[in-house]
Parts: structure tokens; C-alpha cells; sequence
């Protein structure tokens, strides 16, 4: 499976469906976030759109256009999603590649476009590390 694709977004609520302890993780976890990967292998921006409730996946849907898309430039839209994270498809990956630590997510965040609501991502941020550990963990072919 590829890498930030609906299949592998479809893995990710599987596990958390069925591995109690890979959901406890991310169990107070309660955001609405987009992420955007711009110039993805196939000349492809893919954006996955992730809500979860109280840990609970209530959305998880991959949008893929060619490139460039009109994704890059659409207006984020607060009301309907918390932030949105947007970088190219290359530091996507070395984020989400390897052990996720501190420093590299520091190092990463400073690639990144972040839209919305900066503070809730900070007040919540074990849990949305441990979303990013969880989308990292799918094996996957970059």
C-alpha cells in the first residue's frame, strides 16, 4: 500500500478498531486536522482528512488530484476543521517515517504550513503525536 492513501488511512482505523491498546493512545484525542502532501510520487498533492472524537475516528478520507492542485491554495476553513497541516510529500515522510521525537517533530514543524488552531494542537499534543506514531506505523511503500 502506498503511503497516504485511502487504503493506508483505512489501516489505521482498522488497528485502532481493533487493538484497544493502540487506540488507548490517542483516547482523549478530540480534533479535526487535514493534512496535505504536495508534490506526492505520480505527480499527486494527496490530503487526508482526519477527525476523531474523544480517540474515536469519525472521518478518515484521502483526496488525491494531480499536481499542482487546487488544494494548495483553497482557504483553510475553521469552522469545519481545527488546523490544517500542510508540507511537501518528502518531510510528510521523514516525519512520519521513523521514531517520532521532539526534536525531529520541531525540525519537521518548521517545513510545515500550519493552518487553524495552533493551541489545540499544543494542548493535545501526546495525542496527536500518538496519531501521527499510529499513521507512521503502517507499513508502507514510499
Amino acid at each position: 500500500m502506498k503511503f497516504l492513501t485511502q487504503e493506508m488511512l483505512d489501516e489505521v482505523v482498522r488497528r485502532a478498531e481493533e487493538d484497544p491498546q493502540s487506540a488507548s493512545k490517542f483516547k482523549k484525542l478530540t480534533i479535526r486536522i487535514v493534512l496535505l502532501a504536495t508534490d506526492a510520487p505520480g505527480d499527486e498533492d494527496r490530503q487526508a482528512t482526519i477527525n476523531l472524537t474523544n480517540g474515536k475516528f469519525t472521518n478518515a478520507t484521502v483526496t488525491v488530484q494531480p499536481t499542482p492542485s487546487d488544494m494548495r491554495t483553497a482557504p483553510f476553513d475553521d469552522k469545519e476543521y481545527d488546523a490544517r497541516v500542510a508540507s511537501s510529500y518528502s518531510t510528510l515522510v521523514d516525519l512520519l517515517s521513523g521514531e517520532i521525537n521532539m526534536k525531529r517533530m520541531m525540525k519537521a514543524l518548521g517545513k510545515m504550513k500550519i493552518d487553524g488552531s495552533k493551541s489545540k494542537l499544543m494542548t493535545q499534543a501526546g495525542g496527536f503525536i500518538a496519531l501521527l506514531e499510529s499513521l507512521g506505523a503502517v507499513p508502507v511503500d514510499y
